[in-house]
């Protein structure tokens, strides 16, 4: 291969599904490691989204794959991360839950807009007025994350400009209260690459990662110092693939803005089996109206459905058409995507599913599909 390749890391986002992407970069980095090849060495942009972005922030400050591993499957560090948010109310009863009385006097506003929530019970038939918090409010804050990032990766104080590697992560922008002409949403990277017209370069490492990470209903949106109120860039771009090639054109860096040098490498999270019948609902499709598509609980009855699942929808979707878009505009010997099957439904606070993942990794490994794709880092990625 030529020097002149341009090569592109990407990481899909997918919560505490990020230890499947870290497991598969570490796998690939010994494997190669055992033939002389170094996997990262080399690499020209680091990018990810929530997650991924997470992981794409750590290696490039230079953070060993095995400390972001670590990171992942320890599970005191999944706990910490997933800290639930628990609202100082003083409508809850003794045992924590809101009473039937108390439940509707908060629900009142809600009420002068749809009669439905006036009956609103869950799938086993319980009123889920006593759980109206977890409707209300974000169901994690980030202090957690937070201390994990500080902890974890010493470079969380520097900014992206600072970082020895070129590095991109997406979030959305929900509101700039300090720039009146910027101030409605919109998406944007945080990036150090050359022609960075919002000068995201300046962004804290710790900012970013809380920026990209910030899972709506998950976790609260985090406030940015010059871009405001953002949320996790899995809304619009939860494979980054397509984004990042076209910021790296964008940047000047390749000349003439030939993509002919350009190499991408795309980790994912897992493919879902997820899916949502019309059983979902006992009266069918024409019940799907916002409380199924943002119900927050998990249901017995329907497995293969995830909660939230209109954000499943999206995140899951946006991974599947941007890995399509990237392999239609590089072509095959220039862009690979490795992603495993997943074997069952994992949340992305799927703490209790650490197991698993590094088992369907293991697993995974020992396919032929792997060794296809090991042979094509070596033969296209790695010179």
């Amino acid at each position: 291969m030529s020097d002149d390749n341009y090569r592109i890391l990407t990481c899909d986002g997918g919560g505490i599904r990020g230890l499947i992407t870290a497991m598969l970069l570490q796998k690939l980095d010994e494997e190669l490691q055992q033939e002389g090849i170094s996997l990262f060495s080399d690499i020209d942009l680091f990018a990810g989204t929530s997650t991924g972005g997470l992981i794409a922030l750590g290696l490039a400050s230079g953070v060993p794959i095995s400390k972001l591993v670590t990171i992942y499957n320890s599970g005191g560090n999944c706990s910490q991360i997933f800290t639930p948010y628990n609202p100082n109310s003083q409508s809850k009863s003794a045992d924590g839950e809101l009473s039937e009385e108390e439940a509707e006097k908060l629900l009142a506003p809600l009420k002068q807009s749809t009669d439905e929530l006036d009956n609103l019970e869950n799938k086993s038939g319980s009123s889920i007025l006593k759980h109206l918090e977890k409707v209300l409010y974000v169901k994690y804050n980030n202090t957690g994350l937070k201390t994990v990032i500080e902890q974890n990766i010493p470079s969380s104080s520097k900014s992206l400009a600072e970082l020895p590697y070129k590095v991109l992560v997406t979030t959305f922008q929900l509101y700039n209260q300090s720039d009146s002409t910027n101030s409605s949403w919109r998406p944007i990277t945080l990036d150090n690459l050359p022609n960075n017209h919002i000068r995201s370069e300046n962004t804290k490492l710790l900012d970013a990662a809380l920026c990209t990470s910030a899972a709506p209903v998950y976790f609260p949106p985090y406030h940015h110092p010059d871009y405001g109120y953002c949320i996790d860039g899995g809304v619009f771009a939860n494979n980054p693939s397509t984004l990042a090639l076209a910021r790296v054109i964008n940047s000047g860096i390749l000349e003439d803005r030939d993509i002919r040098n350009i190499r991408m490498l795309s980790i994912g999270t897992g493919q879902t089996h997820n899916n949502l019948p019309p059983s979902y609902q006992p009266d069918g499709p024409l019940r799907f109206g916002v409380t199924t598509w943002l119900w927050p609980f998990s249901e017995d009855q329907t497995p293969q459905t995830p909660k939230l699942p209109l954000l499943s929808i999206l995140m899951d979707s946006s991974s599947i058409v941007d890995g399509f878009q990237a392999k239609m505009i590089l072509g095959e010997d220039k862009y690979q995507r490795i992603n495993l099957q997943l074997t069952e439904s994992i949340a992305m606070d799927g703490c209790p599913q650490i197991s698993l993942m590094e088992t369907l990794v293991n697993e995974y490994i020992q396919s032929p599909e792997w060794n296809e794709e090991k042979t094509w880092v070596k033969n296209y990625f790695i010179d």
